[in-house]
């Protein structure tokens, strides 16, 4: 029989031998790169250990750790990422060789249709399928039509900055800039009127921190471990990221819109309308081939897509209006200048705003941009190697399933591609300056055939609001001003908690 002592000494054996292995294993798992000889940050840069920091200072700690170098190898999770830097290389990825690296490496939950369904998430050829049949509403003719309709929903922005204007009450302008969004969204999108600026207590209001929260890194971790360890555990739980409230609410509002206009014949030139026309070509397709091919537009498909437009039209136009208007607060000469091209180019056209309109205003497309290169609305991007791809000019092949990212964020504030980076500077993006910059170092709505579809619509959304807004309004900090400004470390986005300013109309034309 063995003695007490002796079972003693072997638990403790047996603890330091799982522990060994576990600390073995541990070091194997961040040796990839190192491996392979590609330069490597390990544990300490691992995401998941660096959760107090926001995930864009941790990208950017890592980027300044490649110094030098094209790329560079870190961890999420202990699943090992390679960082790419040089913008050539860049855009041989995205476009050039895009074949080889044709779906994002984001979360995908497989009982989730919003996440699984969704343009951004779809995979392989059905996700060019359903592209091809979506970018029709994005054409010239289109917009064009849209930004009548944009114009209703600045009519109401006017009103409330109106209201508040001269107060002593400070403006929590990403606030506003959502309200606005939703607006500007519900009306081309699905023809209906939100009136979240004019109503606080309107649905849309309501769900918009339900929305918000889907981004909440907590959560965003929660399902990223459940998914590394199995996503049978996601689907076995009916576990989700999105809440039920809005999954329920785009199911109704995508099938009575569709229902409505069925029923009542109405057509409108937005995105619902898109889908309605698509899936009736669908349906008469199937019916005529009868081949048993199950529909690609489908409940799932249509509201799922649905609801990455809302997304697409919220959140990216909300922020980048919100950090636009803060950066002109805090440099009074890049808006008065801009005050000065929009009301030249409104008093040759009688005051009025439009497609055409918005489209000479150079320096506005100035400003725009250089908000969107301080503050892209994804701080960075990721991919999956679709099949096996050797790095040019190097030993280095990539095996099917590798992850790669591109740090958005990290290349728009490089000295190297934009001297003086944290300077507020529209004129890099003049005629006569944009042709200095390095092609695949400026790219703040993606490259190549993944290129955001909505970057047109957004564009203009961004526009027709910041016509409007500086044609009759100066805006000022408060004392309530973060400056600089703080990102939320709770959200994966580049969004801040708040941002306080205040508005005047000093005599203003318009």
């Amino acid at each position: 029989m063995l003695s007490l002592v002796n079972l003693e000494v072997a638990g403790v054996f047996l603890v330091v031998s799982f522990l060994a292995y576990l600390v073995y294993n541990l070091k194997r798992k961040y040796q990839f790169w190192k491996d392979r000889n590609v330069p490597q940050v390990g544990l300490s840069k691992d995401f998941f250990l660096n959760l107090l920091k926001h995930r864009l200072c941790n990208l950017q700690d890592i980027y300044d750790e490649f110094a030098g170098i094209p790329y560079g190898g870190y961890y999420q999770g202990g699943t090992p990422y390679l960082m790419i830097k040089d913008p050539e290389l860049i855009r041989r990825i995205m476009i050039k060789d895009f074949s080889h690296f044709t779906d994002h490496g984001m979360l995908m939950v497989m009982n989730d249709p919003i996440q699984r369904d969704n343009l951004f998430n779809l995979t392989g050829q059905r996700w060019k399928s359903i592209r091809s049949k979506i970018s029709p509403i994005f054409t010239s003719g289109k917009l064009r039509r849209m930004t009548i309709l944009m114009n209703e929903c600045t009519k109401l922005l006017d009103k409330y900055l109106e209201r508040t204007t001269g107060k002593s009450d400070e403006i929590e302008v990403r606030e506003l800039f959502q309200k606005f969004a939703v607006d500007t969204i519900g009306i081309c999108a699905f023809g209906i009127n939100c009136n979240a600026i004019e109503d606080k207590d309107s649905y849309f209001n309501r769900i918009v921190p339900k929305a918000e929260r889907a981004r909440h890194v907590f959560q965003g971790l929660c399902m990223l471990l459940l998914n590394a360890v199995s996503p049978k555990i996601l689907a076995a739980f009916k576990l989700k990221i999105m809440d039920p409230d809005i999954e329920n609410f785009f199911y109704s509002l995508v099938s009575s819109t569709i229902q409505n206009r069925e029923e009542e014949k109405v057509k409108r030139d937005d995105f619902m309308q898109l889908l309605i026309n698509v899936r009736a070509e669908e349906q008469k397709m199937l019916q005529e081939e009868k081949d048993g091919s199950e529909p690609l537009f489908d409940d799932d498909v249509c509201m799922a897509n649905a609801f990455i437009f809302f997304g697409a039209g919220f959140d990216p136009v909300s922020t980048t209006l919100s950090h636009c208007l803060y950066d002109l607060a805090l440099n009074p000469e890049v808006m008065e200048k801009l005050y000065l091209e929009v009301k030249r180019v409104r008093d040759a056209h009688d005051g009025k705003i439009d497609y055409d309109i918005l489209k000479e205003m150079e320096y506005l497309h100035c400003v725009i941009s250089e908000t969107l290169r301080l503050h892209p609305p994804a701080g960075w991007l990721e991919r999956i190697c679709t099949k096996a791809y050797q790095i040019p000019d190097s030993s280095l092949t990539l095996a099917e399933n590798s992850h790669i990212s591109i740090p958005i964020a990290c290349l728009h504030r490089d000295a190297q591609f934009f001297p003086d980076p944290e300077k507020f500077d529209p004129d890099r993006f003049s005629v006569n300056n944009k042709n200095n910059i390095v092609p695949g170092s400026y790219i703040p709505f993606g490259d190549g055939p993944r290129l955001c579809i909505a970057e047109r619509f957004a564009l203009m959304e961004m526009k027709a609001a910041m016509a409007l807004i500086v044609s009759k309004y100066t805006v000022h900090p408060c004392a309530r001003t973060q400056i600089p400004l703080k990102l939320n470390p709770l959200s994966f986005s580049n969004t801040p908690k708040a941002i306080y300013l205040k508005s005047a109309d000093d005599n203003k034309s318009y």
